[in-house]
């Protein structure tokens, strides 16, 4: 076991992106350049080799919010998934500083040998994630305003705000139940904001004026690519649910976007288990792309 980097960086993402060391060609030296450009570091890169030969990769992406992403080479016999077990725990252990942090890994359905591989590696399945897009249009937006509500956005919408209204919307969630509680507010936002390009004019707040609180978020963030939006997370306080908030303000910020622009696309993930959330999107025109399975660790 080892951790690599400097020279042999290059075949070791090789090894975790193609499954053989050597010459990383041009979709790794893309990786590497696109890691780079989002300031996060290759240092957490370990190898494992079997009889002498480079075996299985694992690299650890540690991001704010106390967040980390991995990345697992591709398996083609169980032997290897036994020794990418072997690194994903040693990495797990011997990650310096990374104490507290939640650590995620996304498979596509056909890697049967890599599940295996995660999930003896101390990971648990959290859910599996359908990737939906949608092409914006001229003359997207939303209804008349409800009766009764107010939107704010992130930049002038009071201190706390943001922060109750998710945590409200986690009550009875259907979209990953079990990571509820597993991290702190101010992580969970820092996590968000560093998704994309944080723009806190297309953070969206639906406020109940009666009680002046806050009882809906839509979390939209432009994407590097020009054109690009991704939904970082929209929920409804348990409250206001059932009264068609949600669709609402999914249309509003679709409005908004294409005031910015003639075009461009709306990308999201979601539970495949929750059943409202999928009727919503494929209701608002959104069609799915993929499917990854998400495993978590805490480390």
């Amino acid at each position: 076991m080892e951790r690599v980097s400097g020279g042999r960086c290059p075949e070791a993402l090789a090894l975790l992106l193609t499954g053989r060391w050597g010459d990383p060609g041009r979709m790794v030296e893309g990786f590497r350049a696109y890691i780079l450009q989002q300031g996060l570091s290759l240092d957490l890169l370990w190898v494992a080799r079997m009889d002498g030969e480079p075996t299985a990769a694992v690299l650890l992406l540690p991001n704010v919010g106390r967040s980390a992403m991995v990345f697992v080479s591709p398996c083609r016999s169980q032997e290897q998934a036994g020794v990418l077990t072997a690194v994903l725990s040693h990495a797990a252990e011997s990650s310096e500083g990374l104490a507290g942090y939640l650590t995620q890994v996304l498979l596509e359905p056909s890697q049967r040998l890599e599940k295996s591989a995660v999930l003896l590696g101390g990971y648990e399945h959290l859910a599996d994630l359908g990737y939906l897009q949608r092409t914006l249009r001229e003359g997207d937006g939303s209804d008349a305003m409800p009766g009764g509500y107010r939107v704010e956005t992130a930049d002038v919408a009071p201190s706390g705000w943001l922060e109750r209204v998710i945590l409200s919307s986690y009550e009875r969630t259907l979209d990953c139940p079990s990571l509820v509680g597993r991290r702190a507010i101010e992580d969970i936002v820092a996590g968000h904001k560093a998704t994309g390009v944080f723009d806190p004019t297309l953070w969206f707040i639906l406020v109940e004026e009666a009680s002046e609180e806050p009882v809906g978020v839509t979390l939209i963030n432009p994407l590097v690519q020009p054109g690009g939006y991704e939904l970082v997370y929209l929920g409804v306080g348990v409250s206001h649910r059932g009264r068609g908030l949600a669709g609402w303000m999914m249309r509003y910020a679709m409005g908004a976007l294409c005031g910015r622009s003639s075009s461009g696309t709306l990308y999201l993930a979601v539970d495949q288990r929750n059943v409202p959330a999928l009727k919503l999107y494929a209701g608002l025109g959104f069609r799915q792309t993929a499917e990854r399975a998400a495993y978590l660790r805490m480390l």
